[in-house]
Formats: structure tokens, C-alpha cells, sequence
């Protein structure tokens, strides 16, 4: 049976309207009462807002009624992330068991069980509302999991991580947009990868501060002459090697954000595509630094720049 959607019911909580994200009141005996599910798509807000405040902005521009199933989605995005950075060296154990609890509360979700967590709480009517794909959700726990603290050794197996884990994302996002064409689904592909091979850059100084490996594939190490040692050494100033390994990769995430938007998608695809402007614009500001990672700080105007650009490309239909 067919719950009514999260978004565009009249009663919504002040802090919930006051961000033009509504819920719906009236559930089934199995869904959260409207109580629950408002202060569980509040949750889901906020996590999404102190975790990705670019992302944030992108969904916060949308129409009313995409916000709560992508910011779902993109809460359960991050948290599946937050654990993936959550270890600090050792043997990811806590990892491993929070992990397959989201396994089994995802599987649980499917098969008619209930959840107090918030995140499963508002994906739980949504998975039913627009039959999301079971396989995706799983896809995106296991391409984390077994990427914790383990080094891709071609970039081919840090395209499949990108794949799984963020190009599945949005494929969920596909379906609750009413968007599953084949164009769509590629734009997507190619997006998610972008965004996988973006977060290897990103994440370079936070993993390595932990005492872990990076997403860097070591044969871009190696086609480059130098190692992962190598970048680990950094003393404020990038070797050659290293410098050139980077921009190897942003190249790569370059090239694929360029496929994106050489295909001519659904238009109703345009609120899950959006959300590539963030990755985009730090590769932009990436170049700009001499692809130093080290040295990335968002300028003070960025919110006001990607504000800019959402209202561009919604202006003219594009991503």
C-alpha cells in the first residue's frame, strides 16, 4: 500500500516549515505517528546541514516536494560517510558492526519491520511511496564498508567505489524524481563518479590525519613516480609527483562531469542532477590552488556564489 508523501500535508511543525520542508499527517499503523516523523525529517535536515551545507543549499533550492525524500536520502548518504570517517587507524571493528546494522535495518525496512532511527524512520515511507530499489541501498553499505582504511590498487576499483556508493545515491534520487529514463540513469552514473573520485581529493588530509590509507589509487602513484609515502611527507608544499596525481584525478572527475551534461536528460531529472554543482565548483577551486588539497578553504562568498549557480542552471534548465 501506497503511504502519502512526506511532502505537502497542511500541519508541519514550525522549526520544519520554517525550512519549507512539510510531512504529512494521517499514517498507517505501521508508519511513525506525524509527531515522530516531523522531528525525524528535522534530524535528517539538520544532519545534512552541518555535515554538506553545500548540498544543503542545493536540496533547500528545489521545490517543496523534493526536499524531504533528498534530504533523506542524502542524511542516510552521510551517515553511512560519517561512519567510513569515523576510524582512526586499528581494525575498523565499530565500523564493521555499524555497517551491517544499517544492512540489517535496510533489509528489516523491506520486510514490513520498523525502526526508531530518524533516517529510517522518514526513508521507511518513502521506500514505499516510490518503490525504491532494495539493491541500491545495499550497495552503497557495502561500497563504504569495504573501503574502510583499504587503498584502491587501480583506479578502476576507485571508479566501482564512486559507482556504488554515490552514483547508487542517485539513482534512488532518480526514482523519487520520476526520473528512471536511460539518459538520466547515465547522467547519473557519470555524476556519481565525479562525486566518488571528488571525495578521494577531499578526504585526503582527513584520512591521512588519522593514520589511514587515502582513496588514491596506487597506480596513479606509480604512473606518476611517486607513492602514497610521498604524500604522507607533505610539508606544505606538493611534490611534483604528487601535485600531478592529483590533477590526474581531477582531470578524471572533470571528464565525467563533462559526459553528464553532454546528455540530454528528463527534465524531472534535474533536482538529483543538481546536486553535481558542489563537486564541480571544488574542482574549480582546486585548479585554482595548484591542485594542493592541504590548501582548500571554501571562500566566505561561497554560499553566495553557489546560490548564483543554482539559480543559473535552474533558470535554464540545466545542471
Amino acid at each position: 500500500m501506497l503511504l502519502r508523501r512526506v511532502l505537502g500535508a497542511s500541519s508541519v511543525t514550525g522549526a520544519v516549515r520554517g525550512r519549507g520542508c512539510s510531512v504529512t499527517a494521517g499514517w498507517t499503523a505501521r508508519a511513525h505517528s506525524t509527531t515522530t516523523l516531523q522531528k525525524a525529517m528535522a534530524h535528517c535536515m539538520d544532519l545534512v546541514q552541518a555535515s554538506d551545507p553545500a548540498q544543503f543549499a542545493v536540496i533547500r533550492s528545489l521545490p517543496h516536494k523534493h526536499r524531504a525524500p533528498l534530504f533523506a536520502l542524502r542524511a542516510f548518504h552521510i551517515e553511512l560517510r560519517n561512519v567510513f570517517e569515523s576510524m582512526s587507524g586499528g581494525e575498523p571493528v565499530a565500523q564493521a558492526m555499524r555497517y551491517q546494522w544499517w544492512r540489517d535495518t535496510i533489509e528489516g525496512v523491506y520486510d514490513g519491520e520498523t525502526s526508531p532511527q530518524p533516517i529510517v524512520q522518514v526513508l521507511d515511507p518513502l521506500i514505499l511511496e516510490y518503490d525504491l530499489t532494495r539493491v541500491m541501498f545495499l550497495r552503497m553499505i557495502s561500497a563504504w564498508e569495504s573501503n574502510v582504511d583499504r587503498q584502491p590498487t587501480t583506479l578502476n576499483e576507485l571508479i566501482s567505489f564512486a559507482e556504488n556508493s554515490h552514483s547508487s545515491h542517485l539513482y534512488l534520487a532518480l526514482e523519487c524524481c520520476g526520473a528512471t529514463d536511460d539518459a538520466s540513469m547515465h547522467a547519473a552514473s557519470h555524476v556519481g563518479k565525479a562525486a566518488g573520485i571528488t571525495y578521494a581529493l577531499q578526504t585526503i588530509g582527513l584520512l591521512l590525519s588519522k593514520q589511514r590509507n587515502t582513496l588514491v589509487p596506487e597506480e596513479l602513484f606509480e604512473h606518476n613516480k611517486t607513492s602514497a609515502e610521498e604524500l604522507q611527507a607533505y610539508d606544505g608544499e606538493l611534490t611534483e609527483g604528487v601535485r600531478e596525481t592529483i590533477f590526474n584525478l581531477g582531470c578524471i572527475a572533470k571528464d565525467h562531469i563533462h559526459h553528464a551534461r553532454e546528455l540530454e536528460v528528463d527534465k524531472a531529472a534535474l533536482p538529483a542532477l543538481l546536486s553535481l554543482l558542489p563537486t564541480d565548483r571544488y574542482l574549480d577551486q582546486l585548479q585554482r590552488i595548484n591542485f594542493d588539497v592541504f590548501q582548500h578553504q571554501p571562500s566566505v562568498m561561497e554560499p553566495l556564489a553557489l546560490r548564483w549557480e543554482l539559480m543559473k542552471h535552474s533558470t535554464k534548465g540545466s545542471f
